[in-house]
């Protein structure tokens, strides 16, 4: 695993200008959509106080600063497909070294569509896993950041009121988890039962059906189990339903 993400980063550091403006970007983006709500804020204060000149210079400036943060938005979905693409390359410029590396009969061991594989899956599997989720934490870290820098500004007691909630929906998982631990044990070995339990009743019930016995069939069910006894006239008409469904099947 260490490994692993000494590996990751030395592709990013070799790639850092590119993952740098991916990054700052991100920064940028989250603040602009923090600032926009700030702005809203105003515009609703304004619209509140009937004061129309106000409303609508703060709506116009809440509108430009959407406009900010669809063009930075798009900025940087460019440039983390430019750097992705960027990462994507070395490694397959490295793998292609390992194997002109590699003797005649070493290359040939494998099929050369399991190379393929590596050049194709291998790779967008690390760009799922690697890439993605890196730039990804950057962007979530920075809309913490950005909402912290918000609630301050708004009144001390919002940032105090979100950290308490967040360690109560912290700590609450972690006093049930033994009995959620328990309790997911204990499922499987229901699952089981209930799969056994409709195979048997399934069966039944479609030949209850085929009868017209489905209110025998639900009353054994929930009660006691009691006799089904079927009076002659229904026997008869079963009897010839089935004799009639045999004649068609014929």
């Amino acid at each position: 695993m260490t490994k692993g993400r000494e590996k990751v980063g030395s592709y990013l550091r070799k790639n850092w200008k590119k993952s740098a403006l991916v990054c700052l970007l991100q920064i940028v983006e989250w603040g602009f959509q923090a600032g926009v709500q700030l702005l809203l804020m105003q515009v609703f204060d304004k619209a509140l106080s009937l004061d129309l000149k106000a409303f609508l210079f703060w709506s116009a400036v809440d509108m430009a600063a959407w406009g900010g943060c669809f063009l930075v938005c798009y900025l940087r979905e460019s440039a983390q497909a430019r750097v992705v693409r960027a990462l994507n390359n070395d490694l397959r410029h490295d793998l292609c070294c390992q194997l002109l590396q590699k003797g005649y009969q070493d290359y040939h061991k494998q099929d050369s569509g399991e190379y393929l594989s590596w050049m194709t899956n291998d790779i967008k599997q690390i760009e799922q896993l690697a890439w993605n989720p890196f730039f990804n934490c950057v962007g979530r870290a920075s809309q913490v950041l950005w909402g912290i820098v918000v609630l301050l500004s708004l009144h001390w007691s919002l940032m105090a009121a979100s950290l308490v909630s967040a360690l109560i929906m912290w700590a609450l998982p972690k006093l049930f988890e033994k009995r959620l631990e328990q309790l997911g044990g204990c499922a499987p070995s229901g699952r089981r039962r209930a799969s056994a339990r409709s195979r048997t009743c399934c069966p039944a019930w479609m030949c209850c059906a085929f009868l017209d016995r489905r209110g025998a069939f639900c009353a054994r069910e929930v009660r006691p189990a009691t006799r089904l006894s079927s009076p002659p006239a229904t026997s008869a008409a079963a009897k010839a339903r089935l004799t009639a469904r045999w004649a068609l099947s014929a």
